[in-house]
């Protein structure tokens, strides 16, 4: 059973019930894959791209994240969700290749239609790839220059952003973690209005995005609010 497999295979990898032992949990994935199981050639793509349990092979591991999504390309969403696939960590395996294809090296070429269309993807589940996204369209890179699609996706990640009370988090290293993207969206989306980057110029409405930022940390957003002397 690949479900099985795949299961036992993460039980030896992350010591769950069984002593951790990462060449008993190669051995499940291999059997889970044979059954091709989206997720078990994801895993030994991992596997051979980090060095976990097999000898380190960037090439081949890009080879089995293409196979896991070509494998999950097939599968409705129906099928994709009774089988356990996911969607999220899918997600994940685009934005490894993402960087993968965008910055070439480890017996990788650099392909950057390739990188694009993985960032894409991983954009629809991942929120740091989604920020990645409004920076290539807000740079122009990997795709043509696109203000408005930028401020957009910008606009779109900082309106997410959780409350910044330290009441809410287990520690101060905690609550700035999980800010400091939301503080770059936030900031982004002040320089948007600040220049009329993909909208209207807005002074107001860059402070108020500014300050949001600042809330967050971001140590260019409180510049920037120092030198507008707010």
């Amino acid at each position: 059973n690949a479900i099985a497999n795949y299961a036992l295979a993460l039980c030896y990898a992350y010591g769950q019930v069984v002593n951790t032992d990462k060449s008993i949990s190669v051995k499940y994935l291999l059997k889970s894959a044979e059954d091709n199981y989206p997720l078990a050639w994801a895993k030994l793509g991992e596997s051979y791209y980090y060095g976990e349990g097999l000898e380190q092979n960037c090439k081949k591991g890009i080879e089995y994240f293409e196979k896991a999504i070509a494998i999950f390309d097939t599968m409705n969403e129906q099928n994709a969700v009774k089988n356990g696939v996911n969607y999220g960590y899918i997600s994940d395996i685009h934005y490894v290749l993402f960087h993968c294809y965008h910055n070439g090296g480890n017996g990788i070429e650099k392909n950057l239609d390739n990188a694009f269309y993985h960032l894409e993807k991983a954009a629809e589940f991942n929120p740091d790839a989604y920020f990645q996204l409004a920076l290539c369209y807000f740079n122009g890179d990997c795709t043509e220059r696109d203000f408005q699609k930028a401020f957009e996706a910008f606009k779109t990640l900082a309106d997410l952003t959780p409350s910044t009370h330290e009441r809410y988090y287990d520690s101060v290293e905690q609550r700035n973690e999980q800010l400091s993207g939301f503080g770059e969206a936030n900031y982004y989306v002040g320089l948007c209005f600040e220049n009329g980057y993909g909208t209207n110029i807005q002074l107001n409405a860059a402070i108020y995005w500014y300050r949001k930022s600042a809330e967050c940390g971001n140590g260019k957003a409180i510049k920037r609010l120092e030198e507008l002397n707010c």
